[in-house]
């Protein structure tokens, strides 16, 4: 639950913990794959030395591209987020975790405050943002 932390120029600032992502339910948000376990919608190939496994169909329903992020890492301050309605997103980690803010698709300038979620994505895991939905 975002706790208050204070006001600056009119905005209002919470605190939030992120949840792990596998303990939330994200389908109001996107799709969840989980590329490390055997699940629906994934295919599997192995050998002897290596083990594999992919989407069944493509994630998102557009032509994509692919863009890189890195933060400084945790804890950090969201100064605004964005969304996409031409387009879904898929998030994918690196090397490590990625915590990020989801909040529902609204018609609205801005996400509600107290509807932002932070949620953490380990690796071996995609989270894909449907159309709208802030983050």
């Amino acid at each position: 639950m975002p706790s208050e932390r204070g006001m600056r120029k009119g905005r209002i600032f919470v605190q939030l913990m992120a949840v792990p992502i596998r303990d939330f339910d994200f389908t109001s948000y996107g799709k969840l794959f989980n590329l490390r376990a055997e699940g629906e919608g994934l295919c599997y190939s192995c050998a002897a030395d290596y083990t594999g496994s992919y989407t069944a169909a493509p994630v998102i329903d557009t032509l994509g591209s692919l863009g890189y992020t890195k933060s400084a890492g945790l804890p950090f301050t969201a100064e605004q987020m964005e969304r996409h309605g031409h387009t879904q997103e898929a998030q994918i980690p690196e090397s490590q975790p990625i915590v990020f803010l989801v909040a529902p698709a609204t018609d609205a300038p801005r996400p509600n405050a107290k509807d932002v979620k932070a949620v953490m994505i380990p690796k071996g895991y995609v989270a894909v943002l449907d159309r709208g939905v802030w983050h």
